[in-house]
């Protein structure tokens, strides 16, 4: 049975590839390097805190699960220029944003009620994240 090239599909002869030049040793060994300077690599960011969720996040004050968009901007926003949707671009959501732009705001509708959404905490990001308190 004849061996293929993972990369071309052509014939391999030895163990090398005569049409793109893929050789089966050479690639294992360059396959174990990049493993190896990966965890090493990787145990010096543990140690250093730079993985997510280490020390570095926690320094940076980002709590996963929540925003980084406060829940206070965006209801001074919503309240002075929510007809605009200034509240909406804040947060992320530019094309309700731009909704809310050439509606006022929804006739006014969307305004109140976000207004009232922000205030209760239901407002959330483009990543349907709670805003920060």
């Amino acid at each position: 049975m004849e061996t293929k090239c993972p990369i071309c599909g052509a014939p391999l002869a030895d163990g090398k590839c005569g049409y793109c030049g893929y050789t089966a040793r050479g690639m294992e060994q360059e396959r174990e390097n990049v493993n190896s300077d990966f965890k090493q690599t990787e145990k010096e960011q543990r140690q250093q805190g730079d993985v997510v969720g280490g020390p570095m996040l926690n320094n940076m004050g980002i709590v996963p699960g929540i925003s980084r968009k406060s829940k206070t901007t965006a209801l001074l926003l919503c309240i002075f220029l929510g007809g605009l949707g200034v509240h909406r671009f804040y947060v992320g959501k530019g094309g309700t944003g731009i909704l809310y732009l050439f509606t006022a705001g929804l006739f006014g509708i969307g305004w109140i009620i976000d207004i009232i959404r922000i205030a209760i905490g239901s407002f959330r990001d483009e990543f349907d994240l709670p805003l920060k308190q």
